[in-house]
């Protein structure tokens, strides 16, 4: 188990959501999000999911129950009956030019003018999972062109209701991660098998495939050589984060391996031994 910053706890919701894009009627995800949904106890409004309705917000009760943050995320198939439990909870941003975090939802209202700050009822919800300066942020959301899916905004933009600002400082506090290699279940962000772990000659560990999203204090070992080598991956903090990745693929190029962020057998060789 491994205890998380507000920060890391931030940056592991968002890399579980985005393992979520592409999920649609189709490809069984949004039946996967429907009964997550309805397996919620007790069910927000007492209200059992249909497979013809909405599910933005939904996705979002769907991941508070796969991810065990049902006091964090707080489920509700309704934006609106949503909106007034983060009201309640001193969890909401009426502010359209509020520069939002990763891990914060973004709430619309497709009639809003543009017209000074937005007031009308919210038809809309997804996750920011990117945040660009003081302009622009990505967001990922549930039922979006009947997928989950990516959309860009601007700051202070046209159609936002406000924010719903999850309380992950006090999540943080007693929320913990498995982090074992032999499982896949929802409080785990790594799966790893014989074929892409590297023995490390002398000592009877093993070093696993590593990427983005990955909390892990193998992790740690990463960034303490990558900062060693000086490649900058800011604090040892164990989880795989941007800077991380940034940091990993610069490495990569430089070794003349392919740059995809994912340290596997051959970008571990060559941190370890010099080598390919």
């Amino acid at each position: 188990m491994i205890k998380l910053t507000e920060k890391q706890l931030r940056e592991y919701v968002v890399n579980e959501f985005l393992k979520w894009e592409g999920y649609n009627k189709t490809n069984g995800g949004h039946t996967k999000i429907v009964n997550l949904y309805n397996s919620l106890s007790p069910l927000p409004s007492g209200y059992s999911l249909k497979k013809s309705d909405a599910w933005c917000q939904a996705t979002i009760g769907a991941l508070a129950k796969q991810l065990n943050l049902e006091k964090t995320l707080l489920p509700e198939c309704s934006c609106n009956r949503a909106i007034a439990l983060y009201q309640k909870a001193n969890c909401w941003k009426e502010d359209d030019s509020y520069i939002p975090s990763i891990g914060d939802l973004v709430y619309y209202d497709w009639q809003d003018s543009g017209v000074g700050d937005n007031k009308g009822v919210a038809d809309h919800v997804g996750m920011v999972v990117s945040v660009t300066g003081k302009t622009s942020f990505t967001v990922l959301e549930g039922n979006y062109s009947n997928s989950v899916k990516k959309r860009t905004m601007k700051v202070n933009g046209r159609y936002i209701r406000g924010f719903a600002l999850p309380d992950y400082k006090t999540a943080a506090k007693t929320y913990k991660i498995t982090t074992s290699t032999n499982t896949n279940t929802s409080t785990s962000t790594n799966k790893v098998t014989t074929s892409n772990k590297l023995k490390i000659t002398g000592c009877s560990c093993y070093l696993p495939q590593l990427k983005k999203g990955h909390v892990d204090d193998s992790v740690k070992v990463l960034q303490t050589i990558l900062n060693y080598l000086g490649y900058n991956c800011g604090d040892i903090d164990g989880s795989f984060g941007s800077d991380t990745d940034t940091a990993v693929k610069k490495y990569q190029k430089a070794q003349g391996l392919f740059a995809d962020g994912v340290v596997g057998k051959d970008t571990w060789k060559a941190l370890i031994y010099g080598k390919k």
